[in-house]
């Protein structure tokens, strides 16, 4: 049998609410923006609960929930239709590009986090739910801040999206890996630590910086330390329950983390 690597190989980040867009804010508003403009009614909740689904699984998933379909039909007179979905979808891209474009900021500690793990060697991938198009002044701004990412994969270039591990292992692909086992996934959403894990990978969830808190950082550093410390114990059981093998409040805390898996695999520890 091989000898199990010393090191991890790569690290696979999601991007809004991990590295950039504190709150995950940007899907929230577009879909709400979107489902207003048909008619419909959806509370923040609701738009987050698939958070991390490729974009037009995501519309779809809204859909299926029975408080928007009952509002739905209240407004139309039937059921929703997948050609509904597509036309959601048709006029919802454009809404999100330009609040994408609205909310990239970097998330504190992502440049110098990314440019240490350049520095070391550790191959760096990337993944989202949004479409290569939604995803080009994401990767663009980290492009312009030197962050070399050797990997970029969009929720609309796989058979399947999150949970599916089909986004990590094109990663995978794209960046040589050897051994799922010496990757780590790191994502704010409860998806996105389930493709991970469904991967094999090791799994960083991220507490308060992302979908799981769902706050601006403006909203979170208004909060009482009382009210932070209750929002981040919900949102780490919330992403240990997920999946996650560790919790971390922003990628800013992600060093010491990974450099724990790194012992433990070591000791010829796997993921489990």
């Amino acid at each position: 049998m091989n000898a199990i690597p010393k090191q991890i190989e790569a690290i696979i980040f999601d991007m809004a609410g991990t590295l950039v867009d504190f709150g995950s804010l940007a899907p929230v508003h577009a879909l709400q923006q979107i489902f207003s403009r048909h008619g419909v009614y959806i509370s923040v909740e609701e738009a987050r609960r698939p958070m991390g689904s490729e974009k037009r699984q995501h519309i779809a998933r809204i859909l299926k929930y029975e408080s928007v379909q009952s509002r739905w039909r209240s407004v139309y007179g039937k059921p929703s239709t997948l050609d509904d979905v597509a036309r959601l979808y048709a006029d919802y891209e454009p809404i999100q590009i330009e609040s994408i474009k609205q909310h990239l900021q970097a998330i504190d500690g992502t440049f110098p986090v990314l440019r240490e793990l350049n520095q070391r060697g550790i191959k760096l991938g990337l993944n989202t739910g949004y479409s290569r198009e939604m995803a080009s002044p994401i990767l663009q701004y980290l492009n312009d801040a030197d962050v070399k990412a050797g990997s970029s994969v969009c929720g609309d270039e796989v058979p399947m999206g999150r949970p599916a591990p089909h986004m990590v292992l094109k990663n995978m692909i794209d960046l040589g890996v050897q051994r799922v086992q010496s990757c780590i996934k790191v994502d704010d959403a409860i998806s996105g630590i389930e493709e991970g894990r469904n991967a094999g990978m090791w799994t960083i969830g991220v507490a308060i910086s992302g979908n799981a808190t769902g706050l601006s950082e403006k909203e979170w550093s208004n909060l009482s330390t009382q009210k932070q410390q209750q929002l981040r114990q919900a949102a780490q059981k919330t992403l240990q329950q997920s999946g996650a093998h560790y919790v971390i409040d922003s990628v800013k805390d992600l060093l010491p983390c990974m450099e724990e898996i790194e012992q433990r695999i070591a000791c010829a520890g796997q993921p489990c």
